[in-house]
């Protein structure tokens, strides 16, 4: 058997020359030979296929001049009637021609009407109108108006396999393209006689091939003899070679037992490094006294299987005790010795160091047991996600139930549903392109939008993710985290209603009217009105009741406007009682309809209160945009200089309205003192 203190051979030099390299020289000139013989054939098929081309459409160009083109031309023109003379006479063409000629199975004439195909004549049943018919969507009349000829590829129906010439055919006197002709091959016969013509060259192909594989079979059987020489000497030294040099521990040994004393016939130099003994010391010693308390039971059950003949080998990942009372963990595989003379005297023991691996997966275990603890403790979720339509989960933490009211496991391979599902439709593409944008760039995702929980509820969210990439730079899956921004996006939203809204009356401000105004001032937005109107007597009615009546009136005045508005238009409070209401694609007289529908709800609201401390008088004045020719400035300058006169008519009358309600009111007031004092008065009498 072996011996591990063998003197090691010299391997010759030459071994892959004189061994291997017949071989493969034998092969590759096989391929070599074949492969020329393959494109010899080729090149002669093709060669056949265009002469046969050629020949079919030289005939069919041919035949088609024979055809008397002015009875073509006068079909057309009658639309291909058939009880027409024209008709008959290329009939009977058409069916001379098929039966005097044996490799065409149809001819038939196509016609143009409208610049499209109307199969006219065919010369004999033998293909169906319906399969001929196809022939009319193959028709690109762009194509024969060039007069430039076609050969259609072969095509399966019910018929066979076939494959057809066209030609144009030009009226004689217009010189114009009216008809198409064309023939019909069956394909086994047109491949029938270019194999015909190929024959010689296959004879060629067939005879060379023999004598170069009798030579090369000579040649190989030649070399053989002095192969088998060297194979043994070259398969002893490869043995050895390996033996002593492979990373693996190789251990022959010869024990019934594996608690007993094992005497080795082989041990190479990884197993003496791997155990920290040489061989020597390792026959003296029981396997049981070297192995790890914890693996003993299953190493010695395993054994006693493979001793009785109930398992062929086995594998096992145990821990050996070094001298110096280290452990190293191996992976041992335990097999039968093939090619033993003695039956179950030997078997085969092999050791692979795994402690680094070990170590690894330990160090592994702790780190993702880290991960899943921080990441069940972020404010979001983070994610794992194939890159397709679905985002298909792979992995996603903890925080997924909190976010989404959805467990991790109906996320996980779209169990439930997918994570597309619930981000809202409106952002499904613009996340999508996103992501397409960013990938081929290495760029990082950032992107809000909204999600639909299992509640229906709606949260934003922010993604920040990244692309993870394999060595070839495509796109294996993405990872990122999530987080719930919907309270942040809530006090987004309060701030910028408060910069652009009036703190009275909640409509605009005067900041954001005039970014409308600019924005608006377009056009697209022509006829383009602005309205102003203004409260009469607001500075009276707060010196006489307070400014807390004054705000109350302003907050009626702004809903009373707010409620004739039309959608598109913008109301907004510029200071005290002025209101400035901008109108798109308003002309003039719909923004002086809109004043009188304005001035009408006051005087209906004036209407409506019963006992009024005061009426509401309000002016209106507008302009009106129509061109280039107009700024906004002149515009609401009109507009302000038109209140202005209608703030003097009015500026008496509601002067005058405003005093009558403040005298009525104090007379009603005074009325009441007195009336209390009297009641007073009867009483202490």
């Amino acid at each position: 058997m072996f011996n591990i203190d063998y003197e090691q051979k010299q391997i010759p030099a030459n071994k892959n020359e004189k061994g291997i390299f017949p071989s493969v020289k034998a092969i590759i000139v096989s391929i070599i030979i074949v492969v020329l013989t393959s494109l010899y054939l080729s090149f002669a098929w093709f060669r056949y296929q265009e002469m046969a081309k050629k020949e079919a459409l030289q005939l069919t160009q041919s035949l088609g001049a024979l055809l008397p083109s002015n009875h073509v031309a006068n079909l057309v023109e009658k639309e291909g009637n058939s009880n027409s003379l024209e008709y008959y006479v290329i009939e009977k063409s058409l069916n001379n021609l098929s039966e005097t000629t044996d490799t065409i199975h149809c001819a038939y004439l196509i016609g143009k009407f409208n610049d499209s195909g109307k199969l006219m004549v065919t010369s004999s049943d033998k293909m169906s109108i319906k399969e001929l018919n196809k022939d009319m969507d193959r028709v690109d009349w762009k194509h024969f108006e060039l007069g430039k000829n076609m050969l259609t590829k072969p095509e399966n129906n019910k018929s066979g396999k076939w494959v057809r010439t066209l030609v144009p055919i030009k009226d004689p006197d217009k010189g114009k393209v009216v008809a198409v002709f064309g023939l019909s091959y069956d394909i086994e016969e047109w491949n029938k006689n270019i194999y015909k013509k190929m024959i010689p060259d296959f004879a060629i192909v067939l005879n060379v091939l023999i004598l170069v594989f009798a030579i090369i079979k000579i040649w190989r059987e030649h070399s053989s003899l002095k192969e088998k020489s060297e194979e043994l000497k070259f398969n002893e030294a490869l043995y050895r070679s390996v033996f002593n040099n492979i990373p693996v521990g190789i251990l022959i040994g010869e024990n019934e037992k594996i608690s007993s004393q094992v005497k080795f016939r082989s041990v190479n130099p990884m197993a003496e490094k791997i155990l920290g003994r040489d061989k020597n010391k390792l026959e003296g010693i029981a396997w049981s006294s070297i192995t790890h308390s914890d693996d003993i039971d299953n190493d010695l059950e395993k054994f006693r299987l493979f001793k009785n003949g109930d398992i062929s080998s086995y594998s096992l990942e145990k821990r050996y005790i070094k001298p110096d009372g280290s452990t190293v963990w191996v992976n041992m595989i335990v097999s039968g010795f093939i090619g033993n003379p003695v039956k179950d005297s030997l078997h085969l023991c092999l050791l692979e160091d795994i402690t680094q691996r070990k170590k690894a997966e330990e160090t592994l275990k702790e780190s993702e047991r880290s991960k899943s603890v921080l990441l069940s403790h972020i404010p979001g979720i983070a994610y794992r996600t194939k890159y397709d339509m679905e985002w298909t989960v792979e992995f996603i933490s903890e925080g997924c139930k909190e976010l989404t009211g959805y467990t991790c496991e109906s996320l996980i391979d779209n169990r439930a549903l997918s994570f597309n599902d619930m981000i809202s439709h409106k952002y499904r593409e613009i996340i999508r392109k996103e992501w397409e944008r960013i990938l081929p760039q290495h760029k990082n995702f950032s992107f809000e939008y909204e999600i639909i929980t299992k509640s229906g509820e709606r949260k934003w969210v922010l993604e920040l993710g990244q692309g993870v990439y394999d060595a070839d730079d495509n796109v294996e899956a993405l990872e990122g985290v999530i987080f719930d921004i919907s309270e942040q996006k809530k006090r987004e939203a309060k701030i910028t209603y408060l910069s652009e809204r009036d703190f009275l009356t909640g409509l605009y401000n005067r900041t954001y009217l005039e970014k409308e105004k600019k924005k608006l001032n377009d056009n697209k937005s022509w006829p383009l009105s602005i309205m102003v109107c203004d409260i009469n007597g607001l500075r009276m009615i707060n010196d006489s009741y307070g400014y807390q009546e004054g705000d109350k009136l302003i907050v009626e005045v702004g809903q009373i406007i707010e409620n004739c508005c039309r959608a598109g238009d913008v109301l907004g409070r510029i200071n005290g009682g002025e209101f400035h209401l901008v109108m798109p694609k308003t002309s003039s007289e719909e923004s002086h309809n809109l004043a009188k529908q304005i001035q009408r709800k006051i005087e209906e609201y004036n209407r409506s209160k019963k006992q009024p401390l005061y009426e509401i008088s309000l002016s209106v004045g507008h302009s009106t945009i129509e061109n280039e020719n107009q700024t906004l400035g002149e515009a609401l300058k009109n507009a302000e200089d038109y209140l202005k006169h209608r703030k003097l008519i009015n500026q008496r009358s509601s002067h005058y309205a405003i005093v009558s309600s403040i005298m009525a009111a104090l007379y009603e007031k005074a009325k009441r003192q007195r009336s209390t004092a009297k009641d007073l008065g009867h009483s202490q009498k």
